[in-house]
């Protein structure tokens, strides 16, 4: 099976790199220096639930055109990439090919449906966290089961479509006012930011105030990303309107996500960074330094949880969304850096 993964960074990357290692023919739709690492040196994965491994040769292209039609494309790029990543695919798109959703969403499937054409987007649920933790290089930190699933034909074809119940984590208010929901979301994690810079702390950063140091290198998400409206309503509250726009003269780089933040300021390509205390993982907590955001100058992330409305699999939802609210879930949770 000929499949793609577009926006290939910690999720899509575990996932494609397990296919690859199972035999199938994967391609990787990344950018920057990941995609610069995949191409030369291929993809390194440590777990430990499957064992680390290394791919040395994969395919990996910025460029879908390149790659022709595709039985499966695997979408892992973030939400509000996903218009521009549902138009990139196209032209992977043959009259069987269909998409599977890895983001955040009770109506990604829905969304992706109506603008590549109806019958094509598949919903999926993931249990997996997974970090770039350097360019080329994966680690996964938390494999859960998936939810029990159920394989029909597609348009005659011998592979399945996976239908499964979901549990998300990012709950729309469109879907609790049609109905959608089996409940009430409750909050099951809560995070907040924390400012990033490397261990050696080469700008000499030791309060938020330092972030207006002239020629600070300073990276952010890109606008658009959740944390980053978090990240402006901070900068916003430490200061004057002459302090912001210091911080904002000292902004060298906007990265997709909140990981490639952090994989910035790890390298030491930044010195400094604004993420989510989550982000700082054990991995990489030894190598970097991190500045506390006073509490009145912070933000409270809240992230709820709740089990889909009439979904197949109910039940196997509800035991995970059970065990995320339980003892052990919480505990997994504050060993990675959220609140409960």
């Amino acid at each position: 099976m000929r499949i793609a993964i577009m926006g290939a960074g910690g999720l899509g990357g575990y996932y494609g790199a397990m296919l690859q290692r199972g035999g199938e023919s994967v391609a990787f739709i990344a950018r920057g220096a990941h995609l610069r690492a995949l191409q030369h040196d291929g993809l390194r994965v440590d777990s430990a639930h499957v064992g680390d491994f290394h791919l040395p040769r994969v395919t990996a292209t910025d460029d879908p055109a390149t790659l022709g039609e595709m039985d499966v494309v695997l979408m892992g790029v973030k939400s509000y990439d996903l218009a521009a990543a549902c138009n990139a695919i196209r032209p992977l798109l043959g009259a069987e090919t269909f998409v599977v959703p890895l983001l955040n969403g009770v109506d990604m499937a829905e969304r992706i449906g109506a603008a590549i054409g109806p019958g094509r987007a598949l919903g999926a649920t993931v249990f997996l966290s997974c970090n770039v933790i350097a360019p080329g290089h994966l680690r996964p930190h938390v494999h859960l089961r998936g939810t029990a699933a159920r394989r029909q034909e597609h348009r005659g074809q011998r592979r399945g479509k996976v239908r499964c119940a979901v549990v998300r984590t990012a709950i729309h208010d469109d879907a609790l006012r049609a109905g959608r929901l089996a409940g009430q979301p409750v909050v099951f994690a809560t995070n907040q930011l924390t400012i990033l810079a490397p261990a050696d702390n080469p700008a000499d950063l030791h309060t938020p105030a330092d972030l207006a140091k002239p020629g600070l290198r300073l990276v952010l998400a890109a606008p658009g990303a959740p944390v980053r409206q978090y990240s402006d309503q901070r900068i916003a509250l430490m200061g004057d309107a002459v302090f912001q726009t210091a911080v904002y003269a000292n902004l060298a780089s906007e990265e997709p996500n909140v990981r490639q933040v952090a994989t910035r300021v790890l390298l030491g390509e930044a010195d400094a960074g604004i993420v989510y205390a989550s982000d700082v993982t054990p991995d990489i907590a030894g190598r970097v330094l991190q500045i506390a955001i006073q509490a009145a100058q912070n933000v409270v992330a809240t992230y709820p949880i709740v089990v889909v409305g009439e979904a197949p699999g109910g039940e196997v939802a509800q035991a995970f969304a059970d065990f995320v609210l339980g003892p052990d879930g919480q505990s997994i949770l504050q060993e990675w850096g959220f609140g409960n």
